[in-house]
This record gives C-alpha cells, sequence and structure tokens, in this order.
C-alpha cells in the first residue's frame, strides 16, 4: 500500500507543477479556440496516471518526478527532494519537527505509520467518490428509462430539466420536453460534437483520474476548468460551422435552459451541461480566429506539451525499487567528481551516484555493491541497501590494494589517500591475475570449488560492462563460467558463459577477495 500511495503523490507532485503552468497558458490563448485549452489538459491526465516518462534536456519540469523516495518510510533521516530549495527545505524541517526521530531497534517507525494511515484514508476517499460516481449514474438510467424515442439516438422526456449525453458504448443523448423547435437544433449540435469527439468517455475517464489525486484541491480546480474548456470548445465548434451569426440565438438557448434547470446534480460519468454564465459570455464574444492565432496556438500547444511530457535528464534510472545492474552509458568518474561527491558529506545519497558509468556486485536483491572506475587507477565501491537513501559507505580505494583499505569519502581526507596511493593509468596483466586469483580462492572458501585452473590470457578487450576488460579462458569448469574478465579500469570480475548460439552471457564476479571478506563479516 506504501509503495502505490507514494507512487500517487509523486504523480500528484508533478502533476500540480503541469496544471499550474496549464493554467498560466490559458491566459495567452484567451483569444484562441478553446479546443487548444482542452488539449493542454492532456499532458495533466498524462503526468496523473502514468510515473514514468522519456527524458530529455528539453524537459520544462523544473522539480523531480520521485520527489518522495520510496524508502523513506524506512529511512532514518526521511527527507523529499523536489529540486525547488524553497519547498524543501520548509517541508523537510516541518517532518523532523513533527516525527520523533527514528532509532533503529524500534519496531514502529513514525513515518511508516503516517504513510500507511494516509494510504488507507487516501484509498478510502478514492472509493467513495467512485461508488458515489456509480450509483449517480444508475440513478440517472432510472431515471430517463421510460423516455421516448425521437429519433437515431435522440431520446425525449419530462424527467429531466437539462439535455445531457448518457452511455459509454452507444451514447443517447436526452433532452427536456418544451424545447423550441428553433433552439432544439443547437442544442442536439452541441451534443453530437460532444460525442463526434468523444467527449463523453473523455470527462469520466478525467473524473475517475483526478479522483485518486482527490486529496489535491489543485486537482479539482483542474477538473473544473477542463470541464469549462470541453463546453466553450464544444460551443465554438457548432458556431464555426455555421454559415450564419447564431450567436443571439444560440446563447438565448443556453439562458432559457439555465432557468428551467433543476437541482438534479448529473453524476460525473454522464456528459451535461455546465457553467452557463460563462458560456454565454463565450458564445457573444466569439470571433472565428485568424490564421495566425492558431498557427501561434498550435505551436505553444505542442511545445507545452511536449516539455511538460518529458522528465529531466538523469530521473530514468528507479535503482530503489527494481533490480538495477548498474549504468553502463554513464559518464566516467573522475578524482574531481569524487571530491564533489565527498563534499556533500552526511548529505550524500545513493542517488548522487546515478549519473555514473558503474556495476551491480552485489548478488543479493536487497542491497547494491556499486563499484565505479575512477581515473588513476582507484575505484569507489559503494555499499547501500535498497530501504536506505543514503548508502552504508563510500570507499575509494585503489584497483592494486587490499579491499578495505580505502576511506571513505564523506569522512576521510581524500588527498592523504591519494599521497599514499599514487595515481597509475590502468591495471596490468599481472595484477589482473592477481585479482583473478584472489577472487577464485574466495570461491574455494565459500563455495569448496576445485583448485585454480591454469588461466589462458587471449591478450583481447572485452566490454561486458562498457569498460575495457583483460579477457581469460577457464576451460573445464563450466559450473563457474567458460570465461572471466577483469575490467582494466576498475578490477571488476566478470563471469561469462558461452550459451549454444555463439553469444556470451556475462555476470558479475566478486572483485577482490579481502573486500568480499569484509562484507561478508559485515
Amino acid at each position: 500500500m506504501n509503495a502505490i500511495f507514494i507512487t500517487i503523490l509523486n504523480m500528484s507532485i508533478t502533476a500540480s507543477v503541469v496544471a499550474l503552468a496549464v493554467m498560466l497558458a490559458r491566459i495567452p490563448l484567451k483569444k484562441a479556440p478553446k479546443i487548444f485549452s482542452y488539449a493542454l489538459w492532456g499532458v495533466v491526465l498524462f503526468r496523473l496516471v502514468c510515473p514514468f516518462s522519456i527524458e530529455s534536456g528539453f524537459s520544462f519540469l523544473p522539480t523531480s518526478t520521485i520527489a518522495i523516495p520510496q524508502d523513506i518510510v524506512y529511512s532514518q533521516n526521511p527527507a523529499v527532494h523536489t529540486g525547488i530549495g524553497f519547498v524543501d527545505a520548509p517541508v523537510n524541517a516541518a517532518i523532523n519537527n513533527t516525527l520523533s526521530p527514528v532509532v533503529p531497534e524500534n519496531i514502529a517507525n513514525p513515518i511508516h505509520t503516517v504513510f500507511n494511515i494516509a494510504g488507507y484514508i487516501w484509498l478510502f476517499g478514492f472509493a467513495v467518490l467512485l461508488v458515489y460516481a456509480i450509483i449517480g449514474y444508475i440513478r440517472l438510467k432510472r431515471r430517463v428509462y421510460y423516455a421516448t424515442l425521437v429519433r437515431d439516438n435522440i431520446f425525449e422526456t419530462d424527467a429531466i430539466k437539462t439535455p445531457f449525453v448518457l452511455g459509454f458504448i452507444r451514447p443517447k443523448i436526452y433532452i427536456p420536453l418544451g424545447i423550441d423547435p428553433a433552439q432544439q437544433d443547437y442544442i442536439l449540435k452541441h451534443e453530437q460534437t460532444h460525442i463526434k469527439r468523444r467527449d463523453y468517455l473523455i470527462k469520466p475517464f478525467a473524473f475517475i483520474v483526478f479522483a485518486l489525486h482527490w486529496f489535491n484541491p489543485l486537482m479539482w480546480v483542474s477538473y473544473f476548468l477542463m470541464s469549462k474548456d470541453i463546453e466553450m470548445s464544444c460551443d465554438e465548434t457548432v458556431l464555426r460551422k455555421e454559415d450564419e451569426d447564431i450567436r443571439g440565438d444560440y446563447s438565448s438557448s443556453l439562458l432559457n435552459l439555465s432557468v428551467k434547470r433543476g437541482s438534479i446534480l448529473l453524476t460525473p460519468l454522464a456528459f451535461g451541461e455546465s457553467n452557463v454564465k460563462g458560456r454565454v459570455k463565450n458564445v457573444l464574444n466569439f470571433k472565428k480566429p485568424s490564421r495566425v492565432i492558431i498557427i501561434v496556438a498550435v505551436m505553444l500547444v505542442v511545445v507545452l506539451s511536449a516539455g511538460f511530457a518529458l522528465n529531466r535528464v538523469g530521473e530514468a534510472v528507479n535503482y530503489l525499487n527494481d533490480r538495477w545492474f548498474g549504468n553502463f552509458d554513464g559518464k566516467e568518474m573522475t578524482l574531481d567528481d569524487v571530491r564533489e561527491l565527498a563534499a556533500k558529506g552526511d548529505d550524500l545519497l545513493f542517488a548522487d551516484l546515478q549519473e555514473y558509468k558503474g556495476i551491480n556486485a552485489s548478488s543479493s536483491f536487497d542491497r547494491y555493491i556499486m563499484v565505479y572506475g575512477v581515473e588513476g587507477g582507484y575505484r569507489l565501491v559503494v555499499n547501500h541497501h535498497n530501504t536506505q537513501v543514503k548508502p552504508n559507505s563510500v570507499y575509494l580505494e585503489s584497483i592494486w590494494a587490499d579491499g578495505g583499505s580505502g576511506i571513505d569519502i564523506r569522512y576521510g581526507n581524500i588527498d592523504e589517500f591519494l599521497q599514499n596511493n599514487p595515481s597509475q593509468e590502468a591495471i596490468t596483466e599481472e595484477q589482473a591475475i592477481n585479482i583473478l586469483t584472489d577472487w577464485w580462492k574466495t570461491l574455494v572458501d565459500w563455495e569448496q570449488g576445485d583448485p585454480l585452473p591454469n588461466l589462458v590470457s587471449l591478450g583481447t578487450s572485452l566490454e561486458p560492462s562498457g569498460e575495457a576488460c583483460w579477457l581469460f579462458v577457464n576451460p573445464g569448469v563450466a559450473d563457474v563460467g567458460d570465461y572471466w574478465a577483469v575490467a582494466k579500469r576498475s578490477g571488476i570480475v566478470y563471469v561469462g558463459t558461452n550459451k549454444n548460439d555463439g553469444s556470451e552471457d556475462w555476470n558479475v564476479g566478486f572483485f577482490t577477495a579481502v573486500f568480499a571478506n569484509r562484507l561478508a563479516d559485515e
């Protein structure tokens, strides 16, 4: 439940930003046809239902789409990360001041309890709104059960005071008795336009989506404005298709209906008339737009829709929720990058390392051992549990020194470490064999494997993780792989098996015996 509710919250936060942008965009679009404002609400709906998107530098989003991390319910220092400082600071301060500190030995985590309760309240609220809509729909169907067929899909009845479209598969138009025949034509054209545009499906779908986010008042404002844009754009379509000026007669028909309309509240799953005052004003001010206005409006809608549908660069991998094997296309880590990461100290997050090229060397599904090759013959080894935001350890090591001999960059002196461990460009074949030997001995210790076989260097490079490697053949020991490779930059060991189709399947092995043993002891 927590995971679903946190996902809903993140989508709601992102959609709120987009909704505010759409509301602002409606101002310059005021003189353009309302169909353009209507179209913009599509990107808000997209953000409300889709938790992921394509990354692009073109994104207009100022915030992260994962403002609330999934592991916040387990974190000892819960915090949100929208990417907007003046939002994060007061929210995180409120969280820290409101909730009691988390003691690791405690079973009950305050924020876990809060999210649990909030999740069930959210689900209950959504269920209530859904039941309300369904009951309203059934009651309305019963009300028009004895309506008289006029022609085609048009029905007439004295049980209603305002026309509407009802139905999802074969929608029907219901109109009240006693409507002036001259005005009835305009009303029918309006309702038929709704059907042609599938508004009778779009609006109920939008209601269900907004109901999922019922706790967010901005979403209900968006639903109200979207409904206005739907009706006004439909009015404009009818006016635009007429050869003569019918604005006076059309607005009169709207006013007459508003006077006759009773207190019946249509279900959100039906499609009825609303906002008569605003519609009449829009009808009376209607003018067929110029070609320039249309072109500008189209460009604005396309640009805004694309910009707010795309995620910011650096948010595509959600490795805190899914099994993540590494970032093979990331950028190479430099010592300057290490210093920048170290400067964050205790505020360093596992997410801060996402952009760099690295491999997950852990065989466990509940924690990561990320290894990043660093220029000069170093590696950064990050031990991280997937229920936390911050890593447990961030060790900078020399790739040819014993594992565990490095420093945690958050607390150690990097310059002193580099002075004691001079830089070398890349691992040598001899060092690769030593690493592989240590790895094999560790495997023997842990699994009582066979003695170390004869290693035959093929003298070629392989890149199972996007990193140049020394490649070795392992004859006669098929249960642990036919090929082994040692990364020249980070010293990671890869185990490869030759498939029947001639291709190789590579997995990550331990990178050094000493470091693996140290992790086993923790």
